[in-house]
């Protein structure tokens, strides 16, 4: 244990996060549960870089960080638990790795799973990682949420066997996403692929789908929208609302 994170790699170095009072004015925009300050997408990133982020869901129960090698290969992890990080608050942390090439095409995971080990949100970027020499860093400038849930709302209760649902996506290199429905037990009840609409002038795309499922009592669920990845076997982003499903 080391400052609330479980450092799953063998890695050294000073506790790896650090927390800055800056507090958020809130705001009634749909935001991400995790936003990612720093690094951005397409950084140079030597050992030991810094990433930056802000927790803004209680719901959250664990966060996890992950460098992933150009291969897919685990480079490096950290898992910390989400009652050990100040909501709202400007937050900071060391990441170390080792490569061995002089430098390699990297991904950098953050995501957030709820109290049954479910991923509720994750966030990802490619990186090049660096065997030596400095980092250089891409801010990562605009912390709106890349997918959108607007239909269900959070804690909807669906009932007839189908759910509707719909949203937008913006900045994603794939024209579909995938959803599921997820019971507490980590049962899949139903799953559709989504087509995206073509992007408007500002890159949003809309989406909508149904998805079946089948339960015979009331069910708690999780919905989650995804994007994976053709070239890695890493998920590349997920957003989700839990609803309530009635037969």
């Amino acid at each position: 244990m080391l400052n609330g994170f479980v450092r799953v790699t063998s890695l050294t170095g000073d506790a790896p996060w650090t927390a800055t009072a800056t507090y958020l004015a809130t705001t009634k925009t749909q935001e991400s549960r995790l936003q990612v300050l720093r690094p951005g997408e397409g950084s140079f990133l030597a050992a030991p870089f810094e990433i930056g982020f802000r927790l803004k869901d209680e719901a959250a129960q664990f966060m996890r960080v992950e460098l992933f090698g150009e291969g897919g290969e685990l480079i490096s992890r950290y898992v910390m638990s989400c009652t050990d990080i100040p909501q709202n608050v400007d937050q900071s942390m060391k990441i170390d790795f080792e490569v061995q090439a002089p430098e390699e095409q990297g991904l950098l995971v953050l995501s957030l799973a709820n109290q049954y080990g479910q991923l509720i949100e994750l966030h990802s970027f490619s990186q090049t990682l660096l065997a030596k020499g400095a980092s250089w860093i891409n801010p990562y400038s605009d912390l709106s949420p890349r997918i959108i849930i607007e239909r269900p709302n959070q804690g909807a209760v669906i009932r007839g066997g189908k759910l509707q649902l719909g949203g937008r996506v913006r900045a994603v290199a794939s024209r579909q996403l995938k959803a599921k429905i997820i019971s507490q037990e980590g049962k899949v009840l139903g799953q559709k692929l989504i087509r995206l609409s073509n992007p408007d002038q500002n890159g949003i795309s809309r989406y909508l789908g149904e998805i079946s499922f089948r339960m015979d009592k009331p069910t708690d669920a999780l919905l989650v929208v995804y994007q994976d990845s053709y070239q890695r076997p890493q998920m590349r982003l997920l957003t989700s609302v839990p609803v309530k499903l009635i037969p």
